[in-house]
């Protein structure tokens, strides 16, 4: 059941190092239809300190195959990771689902 549900709604998921500025996640297997046909969620973002950096990131634009991570870090710090997932706004169901 869960591996159906991985793919009626592609599920993904990953940890990403980042630095300052934008930081590029290409996606690995198949594509979503469109940049619009997923919701990009954070789930942990914190710097090499292991600080929260929460309100420092932005989704700066997504296509159908990744998606721009934008750190304007507040303090000096210069590396941290971002943990996330992404998925379909709208179940994709066909005969062999």
């Amino acid at each position: 059941m869960f591996s159906n549900l991985v793919n009626i709604f592609l599920i993904k998921h990953n940890d990403k190092s980042i630095v300052p500025g934008d930081n590029t996640v290409s996606f690995t297997g198949d594509a979503y239809d469109s940049a619009t046909d997923y919701e990009v969620r954070i789930i942990e973002a914190i710097d090499s300190a292991g600080v929260s950096i929460d309100g420092e990131i932005n989704i700066k634009s997504r296509t159908a195959n990744g998606f721009i991570i934008e750190w304007t870090p507040f303090a000096g710090a210069t590396t941290g990771s971002v943990k996330w997932t992404t998925a379909r706004y709208s179940p994709k169901i066909n005969f062999w689902t």
